[in-house]
């Protein structure tokens, strides 16, 4: 009405507010008022708030204002004084404070730090079904903390706090399943804990579910619903799923290539402390994906990740001061990085080492050295490691020379998906080096060196086919593999190509084409074919009198 006083609204929620007496206000009421002040940056009005529900009796009053004296908001820290308001809620059996004694015991806060006593207080919390303190107990019963190690006991406290709906018990339960860690393994009940975790909103289950969809653990392979739970979840602000999705944006699994923003989502999930974010980040500035190349700032994002103790970004950083790459090179600093990230058991990193033995970059040359971390990245099961191991073992080089050993490394190469192993595990088996023959295995390498465009491979499958080796005789396949080679720019494949155009094997004869083929050929690198070379030399001339003959008949 015109001319009354317009009644009250709260500020928060825009609701009637009424009139009331301080000594009529309730201690959950101030418990209210205190959290309003803190929300709006007045932790001094807030911390006088909780006073008065703690003189009021309120067990929640009384616990947070434990907590601003533990923290020191709105007033000096004290956790004397901390212990002590806990202790009197604690005594009105108010979970939460219980909780509070034992992180205060656990981390020495205000007290000697007593494991036993945190257990304790984490057991009383537990069975008034606070879901925190359950599941730190299952830590407490799985770490062996204040009690001793039970992981059955561990894991009923566990599936507790999940089925009270934490989240983060939900998680936990998730990956235990996951990876088989105190219950059998099974990636379907994995997948239904995180489900339950992300029906809850949390970022952390919305990330590991997503994982679950991409390679297809417990669900179906779906990479779409993979991408849509890495957006939830970077939404979020979660840096697991911000570098999820930036690696689906970068590279384009599921989702359109963006380099730009993938990049962004690297950035943020750095700047949150990532380490495999900040790694991937650095190489986006080394090399120019979705920014302009920025090599000091590849160097300061690698060595960040490098200092947290991340092997990946260790051996990186290595490799950064090995070659000069936003840094001075520096040999020395090089060999410890490696050093670091080879004691994690990062197999390229000890490659790189016996790499450095080997050629006596920046240390004494020394076989023996180099043979010891080629053998240690090998059964670390670095395939550069066991190529080069292998390698060693084939030529005799500070080693004695053994081709079972050499196809052992190479195949354990190949099975791994390197391209240039699964040529020289073809090789080998095809010659019965280190093995008997084997043409139907030496077929299959061939196969899948030509299907990764190893030249070499596309070269010897076209052999195979062209002569019917272990498979019918297919001139049409045959051609086709040493098109596809030869346009790689290997020798044979130069020459057999060059062969069947002039004698019209798989194609029409053509003796001009096959003759510039092979004049194209002859500044080819065949240092290391002299025989091929030799061949490809004889073809010319062949090709040269068959043209001049024509020529001078009068053919076309």
């Amino acid at each position: 009405l015109i001319g009354e006083a317009r009644p009250l609204r709260c500020l928060k929620c825009g609701r009637l507010m009424l009139r009331k007496e301080e000594h009529e206000i309730t201690g959950q009421e101030w418990n209210s008022l205190g959290s309003f002040w803190l929300e709006r940056g007045k932790p001094e009005k807030a911390f006088e708030c909780l006073q008065k529900a703690a003189w009021l009796e309120d067990p929640l009053g009384i616990t947070t204002l434990g907590w601003f004296f533990e923290t020191g908001i709105g007033t000096e820290p004290n956790p004397g004084e901390a212990l002590w308001l806990y202790r009197q809620a604690a005594r009105m059996q108010y979970a939460p404070a219980m909780f509070s004694l034992g992180r205060c015991a656990q981390a020495g806060t205000g007290m000697e730090a007593n494991p036993k006593e945190a257990f304790l207080w984490y057991r009383k919390a537990a069975e008034l079904n606070l879901t925190q303190a359950q599941l730190l107990l299952y830590h407490c019963y799985m770490q062996g903390i204040g009690t001793a190690k039970n992981p059955d006991t561990a894991l009923q406290w566990l599936k507790t706090a999940a089925e009270h709906n934490d989240s983060q018990a939900q998680m936990e339960l998730g990956r235990c399943y996951e990876f088989g860690e105190g219950v059998k393994q099974n990636l379907e009940t994995a997948a239904a804990w995180y489900s339950r975790a992300c029906d809850q909103g949390d970022a952390a289950g919305q990330c590991s579910l997503g994982v679950c969809f991409e390679y297809g653990r417990g669900v179906k392979a779906d990479m779409a619903r993979a991408v849509e739970l890495y957006r939830r979840s970077a939404r979020q602000g979660y840096h697991r799923g911000q570098y999820n999705l930036a690696i689906c944006l970068e590279y384009g699994d599921g989702v359109e290539i963006n380099k730009e923003a993938a990049f962004q989502l690297y950035l943020q999930a750095a700047e949150e402390g990532y380490a495999p974010a900040q790694t991937n980040l650095a190489l986006c500035y080394e090399h120019g994906r979705g920014t302009q190349i920025d090599k000091p700032q590849a160097f300061r994002w690698t060595k960040a990740a490098a200092q947290q103790g991340y092997d990946r970004a260790q051996n990186n950083l290595g490799q950064y001061y090995l070659v000069g790459i936003g840094t001075a090179q520096n040999y020395e600093a090089a060999m410890e990085w490696f050093l670091k990230s080879a004691e994690q058991g990062y197999g390229l990193a000890m490659c790189t080492i016996a790499a450095m033995y080997a050629l006596g970059a920046g240390v004494e040359p020394n076989m023996e050295k180099a043979i010891e971390w080629y053998q240690k990245g090998a059964e670390a099961g670095s395939i550069l490691a066991q190529f080069a191991l292998a390698q060693c073992y084939q030529t005799g080089a500070g080693v004695e020379q053994n081709d079972q050993m050499a196809l052992k490394w190479f195949q354990s190469a190949a099975d791994q998906g390197y391209d240039s192993a699964m040529y020289q595990t073809a090789l080998m088996y095809e010659t019965g080096l280190g093995t008997p023959a084997d043409l139907e295995k030496a077929l299959h390498y061939y196969r899948q060196g030509a299907e990764a465009g190893f030249p070499k491979a596309l070269s010897s499958l076209g052999r195979f086919y062209e002569e019917g080796i272990q498979t019918a005789i297919d001139l049409g396949q045959a051609l086709t593999c040493y098109r596809l080679a030869a346009e790689k720019g290997d020798p044979e494949g130069v020459y057999r190509l060059a062969d069947c155009m002039a004698h019209g094997r798989g194609t029409a004869p053509n003796p001009k084409a096959a003759l510039d083929l092979c004049q194209q050929a002859a500044s080819a690198d065949f240092s290391k074919a002299e025989d091929l070379k030799e061949k490809l030399c004889l073809l010319t001339e062949e090709l040269k009198r068959e043209l001049s003959e024509k020529s001078q008949k009068g053919c076309p």
